[in-house]
């Protein structure tokens, strides 16, 4: 391995396979600039390249904060689907964009077939799309990000955010909101910034800089949707 890049031992969630990947050193980490999606630059090295593992035995792929319990049903169903046709892949090595490409699509059909939650895919998807914006493909990273919409949509009207570490309703409203606003929705944007002043002020489990940021970002988009309306 290179200065940026270790080897980090992983257990497959899914038939327990011992492997290992690459990882990037988080001390070798410089960020140069975040868009307001939360898409963020980094210096050197890419760690969306790495965030994906994938078990070379029977093909799953997720990251390291998959904590999901696989139902016995759902992990036949992806040894049916997925494992009973693939042939024997390592990614545990140095990866290019296309690779990271391809496995965040085995990370979301992994999740769609085992029962990942709403939010989490949508997650997956956003991050997808992030990965074709530096691409430079328009075209791939809108229609992701229009997947991510969809999915953080039924995320809020299905999940339960109380007690989530990775995610909270105030990041879900904003993303909905700032999204829509990327996509030319405006009237969609307009909504969900609304819902999450209206509901989230004074809301205890919502931080005072996370309602500044909303507050601040709809303020912007407000004048931008002005200036283009």
């Amino acid at each position: 391995m290179d200065e940026y890049l270790m080897v980090k031992g992983i257990v497959c969630p899914l038939c327990q396979t011992k492997f290992n990947t690459t990882k990037v050193k988080t001390t070798k980490l410089r960020m140069t600039d975040r868009d307001t999606d939360f898409c963020t630059y980094y210096k050197d090295i890419n760690p969306y390249f790495y965030e994906i593992n994938v078990c070379p035995e029977c093909g799953f792929a997720f990251s390291d904060s998959y904590t999901h319990s696989i139902m016995d049903e759902k992990a036949d169903q992806f040894k049916k689907e997925i494992s009973s046709k693939w042939i024997r892949r390592d990614f545990g090595g140095v990866r290019d964009m296309d690779q990271a490409i391809e496995t965040f699509k085995m990370a979301i059909t992994s999740g769609e077939i085992t029962g990942a939650k709403h939010s989490r895919l949508a997650g997956l998807c956003l991050r997808l799309c992030w990965l074709y914006r530096m691409k430079g493909d328009k075209d791939e990273e809108l229609r992701f990000m229009r997947w991510s919409v969809k999915l953080y949509e039924k995320a809020y009207q299905l999940e339960d955010f109380s007690g989530e570490k990775s995610m909270d309703i105030g990041t879900v409203l904003y993303l909905l909101g700032e999204l829509n606003y990327r996509l030319g929705e405006y009237e969609s944007a307009s909504k969900w910034f609304n819902i999450a002043i209206t509901k989230l002020t004074n809301a205890p489990e919502v931080s005072a800089s996370k309602m500044a940021m909303i507050r601040d970002r709809w303020q912007d988009i407000r004048e931008d949707i002005k200036r283009v309306l």
